[in-house]
């Protein structure tokens, strides 16, 4: 038997006509890629200017907390001195219920203000989502 004869021109493409559509898709490939890179630079540039911002955020409301624990002391301090002053047998608990509050608040203010300035503080990166 005789081999099948190929059918001139037939499922053919020259090597420049192959090469030249080769070359298309490792284009278009790359222009695919350095977009792709671009857009997660600017994902990555937009997450770090948020996060900067959040960070600002945090440290301004934790100064501002740690300003009212020390307004809170004050107040503390002032209440305990009026207790300290009150005549033998006065009734005062008033005053030591506003000492417990004021110490509530206080712990709370400090508690507070610690945690938006250990966030301020911590390192946060990026990580792609796979």
């Amino acid at each position: 038997m005789s081999k099948p004869r190929v059918v001139a021109k037939a499922n053919f493409r020259s090597k420049s006509e192959r090469k030249r559509v080769r070359k298309g898709l490792i284009q278009g490939y790359l222009a695919n890629k350095v977009a792709d890179a671009k857009i997660q630079f600017r994902e990555r540039q937009a997450f770090y200017r948020r996060l900067r911002e959040i960070k600002l955020a945090r440290r301004d409301i934790a100064r501002d907390l740690h300003v009212l624990a020390e307004l809170v002391a004050d107040a503390q301090r002032a209440v305990r001195r009026l207790i300290d002053r009150a005549p033998r047998g006065e009734d005062t608990s008033m005053e030591e219920e506003a000492l417990r509050l004021l110490l509530a608040a206080r712990t709370s203010a400090e508690v507070i203000a610690g945690e938006y300035a250990a966030f301020a503080r911590r390192r946060i990166y990026y990580v792609e989502a796979a």
